[in-house]
């Protein structure tokens, strides 16, 4: 047993990079992939639409994230796994498809970011959720799905990474057999 404290992280919008941030170390989660179509001209097109001439990391991702939670209006479960640029042209999904529509829009304007795989806590219980990381001098973890700018402490990542496999699926293999084994209690 064990208690997890969850915070989140102040963002000094003075401290974060410039667009586009090239750290070589960081460059892996700049890629375009299967499902993360980030070198896709369309993903291109809107994610420069989005941002305009904002060359601030932090705001960048801001403008990103509100964008995503407010364009895709059809938030259902009827779409699998759909990819960033199927999810562009129907503008509907759940949290995957949130997440990997933000991913790819960041990576365009050169935002390294990564996906987080875990729980979130909505009304009365812990639910299964993706949601996106950016990198802005630091980690931090947003939320699109729920109209947050930056995921707030109902959030416990299990896992987390670049989306690179063919498959969702064992990306997501872990996270369910841990939860299998947890008993959570929720402690105000």
């Amino acid at each position: 047993t064990g208690i997890l404290e969850i915070r989140t992280l102040d963002i000094s919008e003075q401290s974060t990079p410039s667009l586009p941030i090239t750290d070589s170390e960081l460059s892996a989660f700049l890629k375009a992939t299967m499902y993360v179509q980030a070198d896709d001209e369309s993903i291109r097109k809107q994610a420069q639409e989005i941002v305009g001439s904002e060359t601030n990391s932090w705001r960048a991702a801001m403008l990103i994230c509100k964008w995503v939670h407010d364009k895709i209006w059809n938030k259902n479960l009827k779409v699998g796994f759909g990819s960033a640029k199927q999810t562009l042209e129907s503008l509907e999904g759940d949290c995957t498809e949130h997440t990997v529509l933000f991913i790819a829009l960041a990576r365009a304007v050169g935002i390294p970011s990564r996906i987080c795989a875990g729980l979130v806590y909505q009304r009365d219980a812990f639910y299964y959720h993706f949601w996106p990381e950016v990198y802005v001098g630091k980690w931090v973890s947003m939320e699109p799905t729920l109209g947050q700018i930056q995921a707030d402490a109902t959030h416990i990542q299990l896992a987390g990474g670049k989306l690179e496999s063919e498959s969702a699926l064992e990306f997501g293999e872990g996270v369910l057999r841990t939860l299998n084994r947890l008993q959570i209690e929720r402690i105000q």
